[in-house]
């Protein structure tokens, strides 16, 4: 299978598309997957000599859309000088960068120096390749690849007939589901969001409810709910900048399944302000909110100094005093002084309202993802 080993600038787009049929119903709705696996699309774009020019046009009407194997260059690593004849390379963060058994890498230099070998194992330190290099490298790159198709052709721009600026998407057919164990706690049986988005922003102020009016003519006669809840959406943004990062945030939307997975999201306000807890008890005093508005039965989301987290539902609410109200949970939650929250707001079920998810790339060491979110409750 011929490799696109053509390097690209730093700016790279990830996008995983998962495929889910949504029914709506007046209570509620159900989600049905329809893809077993997402279908992942990179795109790259490329600043290179015109003298290199040649060669690209020669592979692709060569090998059409292909079949390629396509490097993952979000996932490289400098490897450093690597002599002809290495079998053994150090990669940082290996576990993290998607390398498999029995698949192949890149190891590239420039546009004209670079080879593609076949992986035979991978330990905490590297990945030990089936055969010797056939090069010798003072500065190599190292990348796992995939099999792809290029899936709208290359496209570029001359620039004073010197180089040109192109770019070029890849859909890989070679994607392996990532099954990650959750480990980031869950509420009720669901997940909950494993950290606070670097920015929480709602799409729009407005709580939905579709409904149906029936109008005369002379004037609206009649309303239908279409629906019993009232839906509110945002827009979740989150940024790493480690590759461990980057393979926890991938694995989160593979879990999340596109909308097919439920979760529970803090609404990341300061919704409450504590002013007691005692441990041992299921009750605690809150500042007054100025209209005394606690819905019974939403749920309570807790988050110390110390990184723990806590998620309890509000089953009653009492007047303290003039300035407090007592907030009594379905279990007690420990002893902590009002001093050491940081933060206290509501919850809501929430899953993501697409089932595309796309990853900003910007070398090895920075990665941006939003992703839209609907809340539903009553």
């Amino acid at each position: 299978m011929p490799l696109f080993h053509l390097r690209p600038i730093a700016e790279m787009e990830e996008r995983l598309e998962f495929l889910s049929l949504v029914t709506a119903a007046e209570q509620g709705e159900q989600v049905q997957a329809m893809r077993a696996l997402p279908r992942q699309t990179v795109r790259y774009q490329y600043v290179i000599q015109s003298a290199d020019w040649t060669s690209y046009r020669q592979l692709t009407s060569q090998n059409g859309p292909g079949p390629y194997d396509i490097p993952l260059w979000f996932n490289a690593d400098n490897a450093g000088a690597l002599a002809s004849g290495t079998t053994t390379i150090l990669i940082a963060n290996v576990a993290e960068r998607d390398y498999v058994v029995g698949g192949k890498l890149i190891v590239s230099q420039s546009n004209t120096l670079f080879e593609e070998a076949t992986i035979a194992s991978i330990d905490a330190f590297g990945v030990t390749i089936t055969a010797g290099l056939v090069n010798d490298y003072t500065d190599a790159v190292v990348a796992p690849t995939r099999s792809g198709i290029l899936a709208e052709g290359l496209s570029a721009n001359w620039i004073q007939g010197l180089f040109l600026r192109g770019a070029a998407s890849f859909v890989i057919t070679g994607t392996s589901d990532l099954q990650p164990t959750w480990t980031r706690g869950t509420y009720r049986g669901e997940f909950v969001l494993p950290d606070a988005p670097k920015l929480t922003r709602s799409v729009s102020e407005l709580l939905i409810r579709q409904t149906n009016y029936i109008d005369s003519g002379l004037g609206i006669i009649a309303t239908e709910a279409e629906r019993a809840l009232f839906e509110e959406r945002k827009t979740l943004s989150f940024y790493t900048n480690t590759p461990a990062g980057r393979r926890d945030l991938r694995e989160v939307v593979y879990q999340l399944r596109g909308r097919q997975r439920a979760f529970w999201q803090p609404s990341w306000a300061q919704d409450f302000a504590i002013t007691a807890s005692s441990g041992g008890t299921a009750d605690i005093n809150v500042a007054t909110l100025l209209d005394r508005t606690y819905p019974v039965g939403r749920d309570l989301y807790v988050r110390l100094t110390t990184g723990e987290e806590y998620l309890r539902r509000i089953t009653a609410v009492t007047m303290a005093d003039a300035t407090q109200d007592t907030l009594t949970l379905d279990s007690a939650l420990p002893g902590f002084a009002p001093s050491a929250v940081q933060i206290a707001c509501y919850a809501t079920l929430s899953r993501a309202d697409t089932d595309t998810f796309s990853f900003e790339h910007v070398a090895d060491h920075k990665t941006t993802l939003s992703f839209v979110t609907k809340d539903t409750f009553a």
